[in-house]
């Protein structure tokens, strides 16, 4: 299509000529003459028709010439104006398409780097492939005036999984800050409180003050509401409360104790671990509704099966379980009605917590001996096999004693809570093991974050 202003565009009109044709206009007769009575009278009839009839033949002639010369000079006019004519739009084409414009999206803010206590710094020890991060994890450079910390390159086994081709027609999603993204986390006053604050370590805020311990918190996907254990009425029960500590409602009655719940990504379910039914305080994997109504039990072995967690879709279940067979806890994954349970980890032994990367792609749990834990990740691929399958783990740190991960709502970091620096303190840090960040500063304990997804 011709890409010239509209005003500049000539009309489609159709070639119009015009012709005439002169038609010899009626001869008046000649007067006529007074007749004598003498030989001229029957003279003069015989000549008048004669000249007439010379006269009218002419003038036809000359008429037809000028028709003739109108016409051609008709066709000239509308030959030079078709050549000189400039190309109109086909008439489906009235109005141009807009070209896909991609808006602008905002990248983050810097956060401020980690004060680490003395010593050398925590070396990740990962096998993610580089093109993995390039595609996933790699942070453009304008996010930071200042480059992060130089790391050791991963050596990651090729074909780790491939990024997902992203759409030239999806539709840039709104301005997003990850900074002012919510974290909330368990945080120790007289006893264990819910506090928040924001992705940058900013804004913190205590949101309980009950006796008993108050733990497990968790973030609803849409970051109104907050669902957490609380011991305040005895048993540990479930609770859910607005993102400012107000309205707190009780989810669970004389149920056992129960203990980490997580919102569906829907929000009409939740799924929580309970003692409720065993002999000897073993949990077990339940669901009910947000409301609290509709209870199912999920599990129901003689071994634990703890810290259940959504997948993205809501499709699947992840847990840890140290169930016979495993000699130690491992991760598992169920259908959300405790169908098709498999094994995704070997020789783990996992320490509890785990969560999934927004995409679906990566998942993230805690692992070591007492007292010297670190976080790993593994690819997700095994989690969506009919039989499941055993996945290699990745470790992204190396020494501090570092619990309960959670990955941002971009995926391109793991909060998680480390005493690094001599106590419980919460942290994040890259998916590739890189550039990690203290959050809180407090003398107390701060642990168990759960980042808003």
């Amino acid at each position: 299509m011709d890409d010239q202003p509209r005003d500049e565009q000539r009309d489609d009109r159709a070639l119009q000529s015009e012709s005439w044709a002169a038609s010899a206009s009626a001869v008046p007769p000649a007067a006529r003459p007074r007749y004598r009575s003498y030989p001229v009278e029957k003279i003069a009839p015989r000549h008048a028709p004669a000249r007439l009839n010379r006269l009218i033949p002419a003038l036809i002639g000359v008429g037809g010439a000028l028709a003739a010369i109108g016409l051609i000079a008709g066709f000239t006019l509308g030959l030079l104006m078709l050549v000189r004519r400039q190309p109109v739009e086909p008439a489906y084409a009235d109005a141009p398409t807009e070209p896909i414009v991609t808006p602008q999206i905002m990248l983050p803010s810097p956060l401020p780097a980690a004060t680490l206590p003395p010593g050398p710094a925590p070396s990740p020890t990962s096998l993610l492939p580089p093109d993995y991060f390039l595609a996933l994890s790699a942070t453009p450079a304008q996010e930071s005036p200042t480059p992060p910390p130089t790391t050791a390159t991963p050596a990651i086994p090729v074909g780790f999984f491939q990024p997902a081709p992203t759409s030239a027609f999806l539709t840039a999603a709104p301005v997003f800050n990850l900074w002012q993204t919510t974290i909330v986390y368990v945080c120790y006053y007289e006893s264990d409180e819910i506090c928040t604050m924001r992705a940058d370590g900013a804004d913190q805020r205590r949101l309980t003050d009950e006796p008993g311990t108050d733990w497990y918190p968790s973030l609803s996907p849409d970051g109104e509401k907050i669902v957490f254990s609380s011991q305040r009425a005895g048993e540990f029960e479930i609770y859910v409360m607005e993102l400012d500590g107000t309205d707190p409602v009780r989810l669970t009655r004389n149920h056992g104790s129960n203990y980490a719940p997580s919102f569906s990504p829907d929000m009409g379910r939740i799924v929580f671990t309970s003692t409720y039914g065993s002999d000897n305080n073993l949990q077990n994997i339940w669901i009910m509704n947000a409301d609290g109504s509709n209870l199912r039990q999920l599990t129901d072995t003689d071994y634990n099966s703890i810290d259940p967690e959504w997948s993205p879709d809501g499709a699947l279940i992840s847990f840890s379980s140290d169930r016979p067979g495993t000699g130690k806890t491992e991760l598992f994954i169920m259908e959300p009605d405790g169908s098709n349970v498999r094994q995704i980890t070997d020789g783990a032994d996992l320490g509890g917590r785990n969560d999934w990367s927004p995409d679906g792609r990566l998942m993230a749990f805690y692992s070591g001996p007492q007292g010297d834990k670190d976080i790993y990740v593994i690819d997700a691929a095994c989690a969506y096999l009919p039989r499941g399958c055993i996945a290699a783990p990745v470790r992204l740190t190396d020494g501090g004693n570092n619990k309960g991960p959670s990955f941002s709502p971009d995926g391109q970091w793991i909060a998680f809570a480390s005493q690094m620096d001599g106590d419980n303190e919460v942290f994040i840090i890259r998916i590739d093991g890189s550039d990690i960040r203290q959050l809180t500063q407090r003398p107390l304990a701060d642990w168990q974050p759960r980042w808003r997804r």
